[in-house]
């Protein structure tokens, strides 16, 4: 992030995967905020994404130091949403900006009509408590175009790209690193 900056590229969000041990350890936040601080990055550009396991696991210790994240600028993600206990009361106690839906979700839309509507009720979900829906495993553009209809935000998968190093990232067709189009 420092090095587009620097190189004056478009500003891009990142989405940092943090483990229920990493966010548990004492100095966790410090050495975070540290790192951000040194290469100078907004802050505003990062959301840390922890698993339902983080909150149910460790609630009331997990939800100071999100808020201590909050309160500069960074954003939560739930990830993986569904593998775990999906318990509901504790999505709308989070101060979380978005909801990433897991792969096996994906995977079985097109089995009955009992996963399309559940992927339909958690997009309303999402949408009433003005949570971000992504979708994570879109491998085909049949279940792209489902996805869309069922009112999801944003997708991730193969569909889209293999995962890319930083030096092809801007040659990635799709992603405008200068001036975009309209």
């Amino acid at each position: 992030m420092a090095d587009r900056r620097d190189r004056s590229l478009t500003p891009v969000s990142i989405h940092i995967n943090v483990s229920t041990i990493q966010f548990s350890r004492n100095g966790f936040f410090d050495r975070f905020m540290e790192i951000v601080e040194h290469y100078g990055v907004d802050p505003s550009l990062i959301v840390i994404e922890v698993t339902e396991s983080i909150m149910i696991q460790s609630f009331d210790f997990i939800m100071p130091v999100m808020n201590r994240f909050i309160e500069r600028g960074i954003r939560f993600s739930l990830d993986d949403f569904g593998t775990g206990y999906s318990r509901l009361n504790y999505i709308a106690a989070l101060p979380i900006s978005s909801i990433k839906l897991d792969k096996s979700f994906v995977d079985k839309m097109h089995e009955s009509n009992a996963h399309t509507l559940l992927l339909k009720n958690m997009a309303n979900i999402a949408r009433g408590l003005r949570f971000e829906l992504i979708a994570e495993g879109v491998e085909s553009t049949h279940q792209m175009e489902a996805l869309k209809r069922l009112g999801f935000d944003a997708m991730q998968g193969y569909l889209f790209s293999r995962p890319l190093s930083a030096s092809h990232f801007d040659e990635f067709p799709g992603f405008c690193s200068g001036e975009c189009p309209d």
